[in-house]
């Protein structure tokens, strides 16, 4: 292999390797935006069955709603793996004295997971760990 062909070889495993990093870098960001939430009887939760809208915009504020009704607004916060939820208002709103939630994220094809790692709040909340949600495109 002549001295050329190594160096090539050589930049392109750099190359490849950036990209890696930036991808791995890209996934760790909690993934913003609206994703759809069914709830089906017997699912245990109580709330109707239907589809509800969860949104991240991106700055801190979540927004759950169903049809046209805001069910509860908040802040959030993620950090690594971990998303945080505060309740701010809302007719479903958490009331407990502590109401900061926190759960593990990831992301998969099937949407995103979320399990609760502590959340003195289940009350709406317990609607995002039954199954993945889905992001509505």
């Amino acid at each position: 292999m002549s001295r050329r062909t190594l160096a090539l070889n050589f930049v392109v495993l750099l190359a490849v390797a950036a990209l890696s990093r930036q991808a791995v870098a890209q996934s760790s960001q909690f993934p913003d935006g609206v994703y759809l939430v069914v709830v089906q009887a017997g699912d245990g939760i109580q709330a109707a069955p239907g589809v509800y809208m969860m949104s991240f915009d991106g700055h801190g504020v979540f927004q759950l709603q169903r049809d046209t009704l805001v069910m509860v607004m908040g802040a959030y916060t993620s950090r690594g793996d971990t998303l945080e939820v505060e309740d701010e208002e809302g007719p479903e709103r958490c009331t407990a004295p502590s109401i900061r939630g926190a759960y593990r994220w990831t992301l998969a094809s099937d949407g995103l997971s979320l399990k609760p790692v502590r959340d003195p709040c289940r009350g709406w909340r317990s609607m995002l760990t039954v199954r993945p949600i889905a992001r509505k495109h």
